[in-house]
């Protein structure tokens, strides 16, 4: 994406080749395991960044864990961006990483899921923006993973547990938009030549298609899937109805930010209107919290 630095060619090389791997790994290395879900409240490690406070934050770290004869395999799941190093020139798992580094300390394996914090920064942020350090983001994944063995320790084991899953595909609604930047001028300049040659057809049908949601149940397990960085009131929204539900972000892709309607009322809102300009789009509308919000629960209802 322009302005977002260089795409690192040796990573992007061997990622391909590791996430084969690992699926073969995965599919030839079957054996059976009792099944477990619980949560526990953690001390935050994240703060809402709009509101500049803990009121509009997930403090929930929601873990299912998978017990063999041999190691525990934990999924984890908890929001807040994984950016504490900052701007960087190096490839990072930043505190998710600090986090699996912690729970295989012993000889587990930990999976993580990013949860809806598309508004959730690191709390170091708080103190100063940047020149956070690793010994950050290993307290981080040292309170987590101290938080995660607490609910393991708590967590009823069943020996079955059944597996379901749904899929829909939507489309959401875009708005035309073409608010200034200065500070970020060729960017802007960049995304105003590919916004005209899309212009015709954004008039023609302002929709964004073939949105893919997903969700997934195991046993108390619920998974949502959102193919984006999920602002954090859609999982405090859906919760109401779901108390147990684990949000994944950028499921099965990444269309941009999906923010509030509420974000949509401040005129240079970086979510709404700016972070589009990376992914060459328009915004989206601000009805798209009402259609998410209503195909989700959809989707949640029919497993």
């Amino acid at each position: 994406m322009p302005g977002l630095g260089r795409v690192n060619g040796t990573y992007m090389q061997r990622l391909p080749q590791a996430i084969v791997k690992a699926a073969v790994l995965a599919a030839t290395s079957g054996e059976d395991a009792e099944f477990a879900f619980e949560m526990e409240a953690a001390e935050p490690i994240g703060f809402n960044r709009r509101r500049r406070n803990f009121e509009e934050i997930d403090p929930w770290l929601k873990v299912a864990v998978f017990r063999q004869k041999s190691r525990r395999l934990f999924l984890l799941n908890y929001a807040c961006h994984a950016v504490t190093l900052g701007p960087a020139r190096e490839v990072s798992a930043d505190w998710p990483g600090a986090l699996m580094r912690e729970i295989e300390s012993g000889g587990d394996r930990g999976l993580f899921l990013q949860g809806y914090c598309g508004d959730v920064d690191p709390v170091v942020y708080l103190n100063r923006r940047l020149g956070a350090t690793a010994a950050d983001l290993d307290l981080y994944g040292k309170v987590l993973a101290a938080r995660a063995r607490k609910a393991q320790d708590r967590a009823v084991f069943e020996s079955e547990a059944c597996l379901k899953a749904a899929e829909k595909r939507i489309r959401l609604p875009l708005l035309e938009s073409n608010r200034e930047f200065p500070r970020v001028r060729r960017i802007i300049l960049d995304w105003r030549k590919r916004a005209e040659k899309r212009h015709a057809a954004f008039r023609k049908s302002p929709w964004m298609e073939n949105i893919p949601i997903q969700a997934m149940a195991v046993g108390g397990l619920k998974i949502l899937g959102l193919p984006g960085e999920v602002f954090c009131r859609y999982g405090l929204t859906l919760r109401r109805s779901w108390p147990a539900l684990t949000t994944a972000s950028s499921a099965n892709g990444d269309i941009g930010y999906l923010p509030t309607r509420r974000a949509y009322g401040t005129p240079d809102d970086y979510a709404c209107y700016f972070a589009p300009k990376f992914y060459g789009l328009f915004p989206f509308s601000p009805a798209i919290e009402t259609i998410l919000l209503r195909k989700s629960r959809s989707l949640l209802a029919n497993l």
